[in-house]
């Protein structure tokens, strides 16, 4: 699943307060600013400490958070 434009937006805005994925590889969550970007291959959702790909978590966060009308 893709993100959309508007599905980032209120991550941004409504979930900045909180964390939105865990890497498994780093045993650490991050919140969404605190996420790495790829300048080159413009992947984004990338775990600041290792790069590892958090996207699955960050859709899993858009399924379950209250915010986006999904249950904790």
């Amino acid at each position: 699943m893709l993100i959309t434009t508007e599905q980032h937006r209120k991550l941004a805005l409504a979930c900045g307060d909180h964390p939105v994925a865990l890497c498994e590889a780093c045993a650490q969550a991050h919140r969404l600013q605190e996420m790495a970007v790829d300048p080159f291959t413009r992947r984004r959702f990338l775990c600041p400490l290792c790069a590892g790909d958090l996207s699955e978590g960050v859709v899993e966060h858009i399924r379950t958070c209250p915010v986006f009308g999904g249950h904790a």
